[in-house]
């Protein structure tokens, strides 16, 4: 009886493909909906699937709770997502296809206690390489903050570059408005506030004596005024004056 049973399953399978004239008609007419309903959402438990190939179609389900998929490219779609937990090794670029698309946390409003880590070595740390960390406003150890760290080496400068002539670097204020604008041939204190050290010794500046000569000669940092004795009395003058006494120069001289 068992044997009468296969010979008529392959009977069906025959018929069905002397009826197919294309490859996707062949397929279709030799799978068994069961199987490639199996096929179409393959749920893996354990295994290595190292290709993993589709010229055309769509992978509903294809989940692993270990394991490791190999492909030349996955697509989400314009809905859905990919889940990953443990690392995702690229070998090429990784596209943002929408407009304002974020790298983001899985944190919920009002518990945003988490932070981001972008790096640019193996691992996270300064004596890696440089990092962006930038955390939600509940985390615990610095809430709201963004952080631009270089590298613990001798060149590991932080820089903010702009490339046009007319283009400038601003560094905004608590308020929101422009505190410092870094121009092409300027620097322009914008903010409104008071402008102190906190060092409780000395800013840093000098005052160097010249007898009749220009402060820009006599400082060797920046000049920030020069002073002409006339009479005992000591009158500001312009940097480049030559008959400045002495100068206040912006570091030591």
């Amino acid at each position: 009886m068992r044997f009468l049973s296969i010979i008529l399953v392959l009977g069906v399978l025959v018929s069905r493909a002397e009826a197919a004239t294309t490859a996707s008609d062949l397929m279709a007419a030799s799978i068994p909906p069961k199987a490639a309903q199996l096929l179409a959402s393959p749920n893996f438990a354990t295994g290595t699937f190292t290709t993993l190939t589709a010229t055309t179609g769509t992978i509903t389900t294809l989940s692993s709770t270990t394991g490791t998929i190999t492909t030349a490219g996955i697509t989400t779609g314009n809905v859905g997502a990919l889940n990953v937990s443990g690392a995702s090794n690229f070998t090429g670029n990784l596209i943002q296809k929408t407009d304002d698309g974020g790298l983001l946390t899985d944190t919920v409003d009002t518990a945003d206690n988490q932070c981001i880590f972008v790096g640019s070595a193996g691992a996270i740390g300064v004596t890696r390489g440089s990092h962006l960390r930038a955390c939600g406003n509940e985390d615990a150890t610095v809430p709201g903050a963004i952080q631009l760290t270089g590298g613990q080496v001798a060149t590991g400068h932080v820089s903010l570059v702009t490339n046009h002539a007319s283009a400038t670097s601003i560094i905004y204020g608590g308020n929101g408005a422009p505190g410092i604008t870094v121009a092409a041939t300027e620097v322009l204190l914008a903010s409104t506030h008071t402008l102190r050290s906190a060092n409780a010794g000395s800013i840093g500046w000098s005052i160097v004596a010249g007898a009749d000569t220009a402060c820009t000669a006599t400082c060797t940092s920046a000049c920030v005024m020069g002073f002409a004795d006339t009479g005992g009395v000591d009158a500001a003058v312009d940097c480049a004056d030559a008959t400045a006494d002495s100068c206040l120069c912006a570091g030591p001289s």
